[in-house]
């Protein structure tokens, strides 16, 4: 069996592309897919550093969205001007990270993709804040995990650690 290892980081509009695609590749051939929690910035102040202010990143990032719209089979997956309106900082995907690697410690890379597939929705068509605890643990809920479990594991230093590791 062919094993394919998707780092990804949930503010990332070319994963949010991919893992659709990947899906069908891994239906088809059998293909074995290991999600990476790889976070590009960590916070705000390292999105800072990497383009100089919060306004400046969102702008940057946006024209990513753009680019990755282009390219999209669906272009109306991604909504540059919700984004672009939405009241709160471009979010870090670090919170997201440690949401997807617990719902991999509950449901496998299964539960880690359905949780990241779920989130970048949320992010890139919904504009929702997901660096927002709460905004994560009702995805969390929606796909069947408990609040309370869930935010417990997503919170311990140990989830930390796993997100970690995948970005070594």
């Amino acid at each position: 069996m062919t094993t394919i290892e998707f780092f990804h980081d949930a503010v990332c509009g070319w994963c949010y592309l991919l893992s659709p695609r990947l899906r069908q590749l891994s239906e088809k051939y059998n293909v074995k897919v290991i999600h990476r929690a790889f976070v590009l910035q960590k916070s705000e102040d390292e999105m800072i550093v990497r383009f100089g202010s919060m306004a400046q990143a969102k702008q940057e990032i946006l024209n990513h969205w753009r680019h990755c719209q282009l390219n999209a089979e669906d272009p109306n997956r991604i909504d540059i001007e919700g984004m672009r309106n939405a009241n709160f900082n471009y979010p870090s995907g670090l919170n997201a990270a440690l949401a997807a690697k617990t719902a991999e410690i509950f449901g496998g890379h299964i539960g880690h993709w359905d949780y990241f597939d779920a989130v970048q929705t949320a992010h890139l068509k919904h504009n929702l804040n997901i660096s927002d605890t709460s905004v994560l643990l009702n995805i969390a809920e929606r796909l069947g995990y408990f609040r309370e479990q869930f935010i417990d594991v997503m919170m311990h230093q140990d989830t930390l650690s796993l997100v970690n590791s995948d970005n070594k």
